[in-house]
């Protein structure tokens, strides 16, 4: 009569554990799939508004320039933007450009038909910009110029 009792404590005690962790995996799921909406829609954000800038100070011409603060973080990861290929405009993709966010989030974008080029950034054949950096955007040349925020507009 012991053994029985002991057996059944011990198959209603799996029971429970297998259980409890089901639903532990479903809501470990559900906070992550969450996590990951939230990160994808501050990308977006961030997309959105360089890409406004870029379009502004393009539209703007010759001798324009703007000020822009970057985020540090997206949803407390380090990120950088990338800009590839900026001497070369795509007519069906337009300039593409990449929000990198830790390991594992990659958002791109087009951004305007300006050639773009930057002195403080460049490598390779993208422009590198980590999240935090100040710049400033300057139309020159017919380029749009990115530098890094050393006093503004001048």
């Amino acid at each position: 009569m012991k053994a029985q009792v002991s057996i059944e404590f011990m198959m209603y005690t799996g029971v429970f554990i297998l259980a409890f962790m089901s639903i532990y995996f479903v809501f470990s799921q559900m906070g992550n799939e969450e996590y990951s909406a939230r990160v994808y829609n501050e990308m977006f954000e961030l997309a959105e508004r360089i890409t406004v800038v870029f379009s502004a100070v393009n539209s703007m011409g010759e001798g324009s320039c703007y000020t822009l603060s970057l985020p540090s973080t997206l949803s407390g990861m380090k990120y950088k933007l990338i800009i590839i290929n900026p001497q070369t405009y795509d007519p069906l993709f337009g300039r593409t450009a990449l929000v990198k966010a830790g390991n594992n989030f990659v958002y791109a974008f087009s951004l305007s038909n300006v050639n773009i080029t930057s002195p403080d950034y460049f490598q390779g054949n993208s422009i590198e910009i980590p999240g935090g950096e100040p710049l400033v955007l300057k139309m020159e040349g017919g380029n749009l110029v990115v530098y890094k925020n050393e006093g503004g507009c001048k």
